[in-house]
């Protein structure tokens, strides 16, 4: 799903350039580590996000690059909850606004 987000129509181009590096960052998940991009969409939860952060931190990632993955990535989740490929985005925890 996230090589369509990256594909669609309205994209800018630093937004899809953005999701290639994303989709290949490596995170512990249900099934074990796995690239971010070969997770299903609806198994991605707020804790795999903090995860994410962690690890792309570590890779010695600076803080500002970081964020524009995870701002991106809260894109992709917003369009996938319009869509109706989730339910909710995993950004928002219970009733917290952000």
């Amino acid at each position: 799903m996230f090589e369509h987000y990256g594909k669609r129509p309205d994209a800018a181009k630093k937004e899809a350039h953005q999701v290639a590096p994303i989709m290949a960052v490596v995170v512990h998940g249900p099934d074990g580590p796995r690239a971010f991009g070969a997770w299903r969409v609806q198994t991605i939860t707020h804790q795999a996000i903090e995860q994410f952060r962690a690890v792309r931190l570590a890779s010695g990632r600076r803080p500002a690059a970081v964020n524009r993955n995870l701002a991106c990535l809260r894109a992709f989740f917003k369009w996938a909850a319009l869509a109706g490929h989730v339910p909710a985005t995993p950004f928002k925890v219970g009733g917290e606004r952000r």
